[in-house]
């Protein structure tokens, strides 16, 4: 585990250089983590008999962040491919569970790619390259301090979902966030618009901890350890960024409906 922690420190520095040095690297990042997320995610479906439409729906997540990127009519893209991947899939499958195919490629292609997405349309804020990174810096922050805080002094459960989770861990993790929030506030302080750096800190430690969640709930349903092993020690993509499609959205409606407003 030690080690694992180690090689994530040493992959940060290289993110936030993409975050801030090149809209275009983290364009190619983007299409990383979303496509090997899905194929992950879409693999752990297969594993339980429940079968998807995997090469439309990895096609439809290739595509997205691209027409995101480009501020290419999203919605209009996102209708015409649902429509592209139902057709396609009525005309060239004979199998039954139609409905159920259906419903997972599109569940997948709204859990990650979309979500994730949204990470392209913040780099295009005022600060959009600064605001992201402190994102992710919250992220780690987060699951950085809920581990060491848990892992030591960790003894109510937080829920069964997670059985490793504890209360004090998601307080060690709020603690994380507030301390990153008012580091950035000293040397970028120009991001934050006047918003409460309290209030934020909390909402986006519930809104981590829920996206963790969210992925644990799915892994248990499937009975699935790990996404996959392609991270080694750290699980798969979904594993490592399961947080980062709940709290992306977040950041990007926290940050447009009331940081530019204020």
């Amino acid at each position: 585990m030690k080690k694992n922690r180690i090689l994530l420190f040493l992959f940060i520095p290289l993110l936030v250089y993409i975050l801030l040095s090149s809209k275009i690297l983290f364009l190619i990042f983007t299409e990383i983590v979303v496509c090997c997320a899905l194929y992950e995610l879409y693999n752990m479906f297969l594993k339980k008999q429940k079968n998807v439409y995997f090469y439309p729906g990895l096609i439809i997540c290739f595509i997205f962040p691209i027409l995101v990127y480009f501020n290419f009519m999203t919605k209009v893209s996102l209708t015409a491919s649902a429509f592209i991947v139902a057709v396609s899939g009525m005309l060239i499958d004979n199998e039954k569970k139609f409905t159920e195919k259906l419903s997972l490629t599109f569940f997948g292609i709204m859990y990650i790619p979309i979500l994730f997405s949204y990470a392209l349309r913040i780099q295009q804020f005022k600060f959009g390259g600064l605001i992201i990174t402190y994102a992710f810096c919250s992220i780690w922050a987060c699951d950085t301090f809920a581990y060491l805080v848990g892992s030591r002094i960790g003894k109510h459960k937080f829920t069964k979902i997670s059985p490793n989770k504890s209360i004090e861990g998601v307080i060690g993790g709020f603690f994380g966030v507030l301390i990153i929030s008012y580091i950035f506030k000293y040397f970028v302080p120009k991001i934050f618009f006047g918003t409460n750096l309290a209030i934020l800190s909390v909402l986006l430690t519930i809104v981590a901890v829920f996206g963790d969640l969210f992925e644990s709930k799915i892994k248990r349903d499937l009975d699935v350890k790990d996404s996959s092993t392609i991270l080694g020690g750290h699980g798969g993509f979904l594993d490592r960024f399961d947080s980062a499609l709940f709290v992306i959205p977040f950041v990007y409606y926290y940050w447009r409906l009331v940081c530019f407003t204020n």
